[in-house]
């Protein structure tokens, strides 16, 4: 059985996706540098451009498939439970 991995900048992408850029952007520019991609994604703080972020996020991930090959899943699949 292969695994995969999912890297942080995927799950950002993904609730960017999902919840907003807006509220992501404020959570991240009130967070401490934790990541140094995110930090560079969000270095503008509140004036961070929604592209901006996204293209640096996708630049990692780039290079993260350069580096790991085939490791990293193909996308975040969202599985809905019926409650």
């Amino acid at each position: 059985m292969y695994k995969k991995a999912i890297c942080l900048e995927q799950l950002i992408i993904h609730v960017i996706d999902h919840a907003g850029f807006d509220l992501v952007c404020r959570r991240m520019a009130s967070a401490d540098a934790c990541d140094q991609v995110i930090s560079e994604a969000f270095q503008l703080g509140k004036q961070t451009k929604h592209q901006d972020a996204v293209k640096v996020l996708n630049q990692a991930i780039q290079d993260l498939r350069a580096k790991t090959g085939n490791l990293l899943i193909d996308s975040v699949l969202v599985v809905q439970t019926k409650l």
